[in-house]
């Protein structure tokens, strides 16, 4: 508490600031107001300094802070003249009139400009219908294409120069939050002219100039023409082998109320769980305190991600989704979003497992497993935010969510054969309140209260086949209550010193109850675990000359745990510096930036349980581990960014991780006839490097985009097989190219090569395998209502002379002009090749897997867009 005193002390005393400007106004065309207008201002170097978008009324309001007498507001609206007016920043308001633009003048400004990327401050701009080629069936097909942009495969997570993104906006407004994957994964690509991306993103106008983010969004600009109450499309199509597809989509523009709403059910294969609710504000929990269940039992089948796991599970789901933004008053705006997911998903597989053993040999045994599962998921967001005055913001926000599965598994091996079934049920709410006061022109303070609960069961039964006595039925119950109250603030000292300040405090308790086998009642009672922690932070960040950035700061924690009848209390100091420095050399801008860090890791409550658990129908694990004992991180960062700004636009990034972590849990494997003990042991120390590098080119001439990467990874950690230990190192090489040629107008060929290296060496004994994945797409437009689509992707390893591959056909029509009509067969796996047989490698064993693929079917669908 001295501490945290001493740290708020000391950092207030810096407190000097910079000059702030408010500016307001509407924008009409002379009648009506123009909504949806961009509206920024730019100092006398073009920097832009804020930007807003104008609401149903044509009112915007704009916060900024600059040293000079005077700035340059520029307004904008497709198909009106732009306006531009010097305004001086003692002055308060401003209306603006824009009028039609002529088609002569809209011409001019396609020719003028000529790039399909443009850059103005912080905010790059995609102009869409370059990067197109008519196949993308949504946002994040489009993403994928762009230059910097990057889109994981198998988790939808869009990085923007290695930087994962916060949110998507759609038209400026924020419908999703940081579920920004219902609107990548289902919004169509067809409605979407540009594409901002907006670096240093804050999404509070009290905040905009005074917090220096380091957050990038996303902003979807639509196609004016497709704006209205109610548009949208309509997809329906069925095919043989009783395949079937069904997928709305509904947008609606009014002046009180944008909405998104989608629903899709399917048993062609495609995965419809395209979200992730809870990764960004879990982890912002997680920062301040606040401690959250993990599931026990994991035995849910999963396959690999060197290809899309849709192609090997079988599918049979409902998706619905709704997200809307309405303005109860002029200072009132409420956010809903709710999902509901519910799917059948069948998985098999077979498998020959080889373990290794210390004395240099291994043993080795043949599985097949079956799974049936049945995911429920609901999930409500509530978002309410009021300006009670101009200076003060209040927000209101409740999460709920209910999950339910009940995967049953049958596991044959050359031994024996076993059934299982799990029933996972899990209810998690979080609500919280927060107070913007912006105190002056320098300084906005933040409280935040904030408070949630986390509820988990599950059951694990586990049976041989034919013998009941056999059984083990296995339970856990994990409730856990967190509150917090938490404050910051935020502001500049002197003319180019920023300050945040946070100070907060959280209380958590979980009661976590484990029994062992139900049928033997051996219960390990319920587990009491108590956590406090109190905890200020201070960073500091100086500017120089708007081109560099200096940053240093730290935390100080005040932590008290207490798991069952034994406490411990400490404090703890986590140092951060960083540093960022940009230069322009003509047309191509360099960025260099720095981080490092030091951060204390409490370990979750379940793994300061010493029973045995079972995880899966073969691996049992166990844990020994200590409260008193943190995982300490050590994290350096580097990274160089270079962006070319012109007309072939390049963007290329490199970054350095290396990362040091001491008392972490460490691994002890033993095996116990066909059964695997895998005993977690706490006081290892693991060092991991990672790099990463891309290079992404557009070149105008040929509308086409290249995208090079390449990531090492190296790891090191200690491993222990039954009573010999050794360092566990594996290496890893990426080497991946993508690229979209316009061989003519009417055909496009999209080409994509990934090589995959990895080298396992524990010991002795060296596991090494490297497998190459292939993938080729054709685009044939002879007519321009016609669509031909050829895709091919393959993949071998080179311990197999087995060469995987699948083959997919689709033709679409057009039969209303504006493709507001559309048919559309498609030809799924027509090679009907049956399985992929894949391999991998753990540090203690190595397989070769069989995954049968979906079958060869053909569907027939109708698509109208209205």
């Amino acid at each position: 508490m001295k501490h945290a005193f001493l740290f708020l002390c000391f950092s207030i005393g810096f407190l000097q600031v910079k000059a702030q400007s408010t500016l307001r106004g509407k924008v009409n065309d002379g009648n009506a107001p123009i909504d949806f207008a961009q509206v920024y201002v730019q100092d006398p170097e073009g920097k832009i300094l804020a930007y807003t978008f104008t609401d149903s009324l044509g009112g915007f309001k704009l916060t900024f802070k600059t040293e000079e007498a005077s700035v340059l507001i520029s307004v904008a609206r497709l198909g009106y003249k732009p306006f531009q007016k010097i305004v001086s920043v003692t002055q308060k308001e401003v209306d603006v009139s824009l009028f039609l633009a002529d088609e002569s003048t809209l011409k001019e400004i396609v020719v003028t400009e000529g790039r399909p990327v443009e850059i103005q401050g912080d905010t790059v701009s995609y102009f869409v219908q370059p990067f197109r080629d008519g196949s993308e069936d949504n946002v994040e097909d489009l993403l994928a294409k762009l230059p910097g942009v990057s889109v994981d495969d198998q988790s939808g997570a869009i990085k923007y120069q290695g930087k994962e993104i916060k949110k998507i906006l759609l038209d400026g407004d924020d419908l999703t939050s940081e579920n920004y994957k219902v609107l990548s994964k289902n919004l169509s690509a067809d409605w979407l002219e540009e594409v901002e991306v907006l670096k240093r993103f804050t999404d509070s106008r009290l905040l905009q100039g005074i917090r220096q983010s380091d957050e990038v969004a996303i902003n979807l600009k639509l196609k004016e023409e497709a704006k209205a109450p109610l548009f949208g499309t309509v997809e329906a199509g069925a095919g043989n082998t009783s395949k079937y597809l069904v997928r709305p989509e509904l947008l609606s523009y009014l002046k009180k109320l944008k909405l998104f709403a989608m629903g899709e059910a399917n048993n062609t294969g495609t995965d419809l769980q395209s979200y992730d609710l809870e990764t960004y504000i879990n982890s912002q929990l997680e920062y301040k305190g606040f401690i959250l269940t993990e599931p026990v039992i994991n035995n849910q089948l999963d396959a690999p991600n060197f290809l899309k796991q849709e192609r090997f599970t079988f599918h049979e789901g409902q998706f619905f989704s709704n997200s809307m933004v309405t303005n109860l008053s002029p200072k009132t705006s409420l956010r809903a979003i709710t999902t509901i997911y519910n799917n059948k998903l069948n998985f098999n597989f077979s498998d020959s497992l080889f373990y290794f053993l210390p004395s240099g040999g291994g043993f080795s045994f043949i599985q097949r497993q079956k799974q049936v599962q049945r995911p429920f998921e609901f999930f409500q967001d509530i978002k309410t935010e009021s300006q009670l005055s101009a200076n003060q913001d209040l927000i209101i926000r409740f999460q709920g969510k209910r999950v339910t599965d009940e995967p049953m598994t049958t596991n044959s091996t050359s031994f024996l054969t076993y059934n299982d079934r799990a029933d996972l049920q899990m209810t998690e709410w979080y609500g919280g309140v927060s107070y913007l006061n912006k105190l002056n022109q320098r300084w906005v303070n933040t409280l935040d209260v904030e408070v949630g609960n986390n509820e988990s069961n599950e059951l694990f039964v586990l049976s041989g086949e034919n013998s009941e006595s056999d059984s083990i039925k296995q339970s856990t119950t994990q409730d856990f209550f967190n509150a917090g109250i938490f404050n910051r603030l935020d502001g500049i000292v002197k003319k180019t010193w920023f300050v945040n300040i946070l100070a907060g405090w959280s209380i958590n308790n979980a009661d976590i109850k484990i029994v062992e086998n139900e049928l033997l009642n051996e219960s390990q009672g319920t587990n009491k675990y108590r956590f406090n922690h109190l905890f200020s932070e201070l960073k500091v960040e100086k500017k120089i000359k708007e081109k560099t950035g200096l940053s240093i700061g730290g935390r100080l924690r005040n932590a008290t745990v207490k798991f069952n009848k034994e406490t411990s209390s400490d404090i703890y100091f986590e140092p951060t510096a960083g540093f960022s420095t940009k230069k322009n050399l003509g047309k191509t801008t360099l960025k260099l930036g720095g981080l490092y860090n030091i951060k204390y890791v409490f370990l979750n409550p379940n793994q300061l349980i010493s029973s045995s658990l079972l995880t899966d129908y073969r691996t049992v694990i166990s844990f020994n581990s200590d409260p008193n004992t943190l995982v300490k991180n050590e994290i350096g960062i580097a990274s160089i960014t270079l962006t070319e700004r012109n007309v072939s636009f390049l963007s290329a990034n490199a970054e350095w991780v290396y990362l040091s972590s001491n008392a972490i849990l460490a691994s002890q494997i033993m095996f116990e006839g066909d059964a695997v003990i895998n005993n977690q042991l706490q006081g290892g120390t693991s060092n991991n490097f990672f790099s990463t590098y891309s290079v992404d080119k557009y070149f105008a001439i040929i509308n086409s985009t290249f995208k090079i990467a390449y990531d090492y990874n190296r790891s090191t950690t200690p491993l222990k097989i039954e009573d010999r230990q050794n360092e566990s190192k594996l290496s890893q090489n990426i080497l991946s190219f993508t690229s979209g040629i316009s061989v003519t107008k009417q055909i496009n060929l999209s080409l994509a090569f990934e090589s995959h290296e990895s080298h396992n060496k524990w010991g002795q004994e060296e596991n090494k395998f490297n497998f190459n994945k292939y993938f080729s797409k054709i685009v044939f437009r002879p007519i321009t209502s016609l669509r031909l689509t050829f895709d091919y992707q393959a993949i071998n390893f080179s311990q197999l002379d087995d060469f995987s591959s699948i083959f997919n056909a689709s033709v679409s029509y057009s039969v209303l002009d504006d493709d507001k009509f559309s048919i559309r067969l498609t030809g799924n796996n027509l090679t009907n090749r049956n399985a992929i047989v894949l391999s991998t490698n753990e540090p203690s064993v190595f397989s070769n897997s069989s995954y049968p693929l979906q079958p060869m079917f053909i569907l027939v669908s109708a698509k109208y867009k209205f």
